[in-house]
This record gives structure tokens, C-alpha cells and sequence, in this order.
């Protein structure tokens, strides 16, 4: 007998719970938001300038907030679908809900520790897997798309910010190849 020909039977001993998914994903959701604040503040606090500048440190030190506050808000989202899901009403829009808000938290994420430089990347890892897995390969990419624009937002910044709006030294070539291996890497996450 095939896989294909086998029927889907409840566990043994009960009914089976439709939700179990969305349980498993919510409750992977607080490990990774609990991995998240250390990381994102340790990688704050590694790219802190050595500036005696007051504003500097001022601007830094609001980096440490709003950090916090990123990942505070992940954490009320990820409240509000046990809720949801402790009630038993729990729509499937509210999971597209909470991948939205993992993507957004991983995008802010990557622009207060140091954009393209970031060494949170493999943050992103979290929502592309749970919208690809849970979802759909087509939400996974569209995922994936949007992580990697935001992604070579930061590179062209960071490009602009040398006073070029094109690469004209080897180190600027180097770093926009950086952003197209990482941008397809993204990609291939996407479409496990």
C-alpha cells in the first residue's frame, strides 16, 4: 500500500486537533523571539562606534530600545494567536497575520543591526520556513522576495551613503556580490 492509498486516521486515543500546526508554530515563535532579544541586542552593542560623540551614543543607545520594542511587539502577536487559538477560534488569516509580523520583525531586525552587514540574517530563516512549510511554496517566495528587496534596499544604501550611485571600486563590486549570494541562498530557503 502507497502513501497516496493510505487514509489520514486520527492519533490513538482521541480526535485529532486541526490546529496542532499553528500550536507547533506559535509555541517555536516564543523560542524565537527568545533567541532574538540577546542576539539583536549583542549585535547592537558589537556595532556600537567607538565614538566620544554624545549623539552617537545617544542614537545607539536608542537602538537597544527600539529593539526591545520590535521584538515586544512579536511577542503581543504571538499572545494574541494563543489566545486565539486557547479559544478555538482561530482563522486562517491569522496565520498569514503572524508570518506578515515575523517577516516585518526580521526586516527591522536586519536594519538596526547594521542592514545589508547584519549578522541577523539567518533571522529571516523563521518565517520563510514556517510560510513555506505551513502555506505554500508561493508564500514562501513571496516571503523570501520581500525579505530580499528590503535586503538590497540596505546595500543601496549603504552604496549611496559612499556619495556613488554605482559601484566603482572593487570592494563595492564585492559587497553587491555578497547581496546577490545572499539574496539567492533567501531564495532557496524559500523553495524547500
Amino acid at each position: 500500500m502507497s502513501i497516496t492509498d493510505q487514509q489520514h486516521r486520527p492519533l490513538a486515543g482521541g480526535s485529532e486537533n486541526p490546529l496542532a500546526t499553528d500550536w507547533l508554530i506559535t509555541h517555536l515563535r516564543w523560542l524565537w523571539l527568545l533567541t532574538l532579544l540577546p542576539a539583536a541586542l549583542l549585535a547592537v552593542w558589537l556595532a556600537r562606534p567607538d565614538s566620544p560623540d554624545p549623539t552617537t551614543q545617544i542614537n545607539n543607545d536608542r537602538d537597544f530600545i527600539y529593539v526591545a520594542i520590535v521584538i515586544g511587539v512579536g511577542a503581543v502577536i504571538n499572545l494574541i494567536q494563543v489566545g486565539a487559538l486557547y479559544t478555538g477560534w482561530f482563522p486562517g488569516w491569522m496565520t498569514v497575520l503572524g508570518i506578515g509580523f515575523d517577516t516585518l520583525i526580521s526586516i527591522s531586525l536586519l536594519a538596526l543591526t547594521g542592514g545589508w552587514q547584519s549578522p541577523m540574517l539567518p533571522v529571516v530563516l523563521f518565517p520563510l520556513l514556517v510560510a513555506s512549510l505551513r502555506l505554500s511554496l508561493d508564500a514562501g517566495l513571496a516571503t523570501a522576495v520581500s525579505i530580499a528587496f528590503a535586503y538590497a534596499v540596505f546595500a543601496i544604501i549603504a552604496l549611496s551613503s559612499n556619495g556613488t550611485t554605482s559601484p566603482t571600486e572593487p570592494s563595492e563590486w564585492l559587497r553587491l556580490y555578497q547581496v546577490g549570494l545572499n539574496v539567492v541562498a533567501l531564495l532557496g530557503v524559500a523553495s524547500v
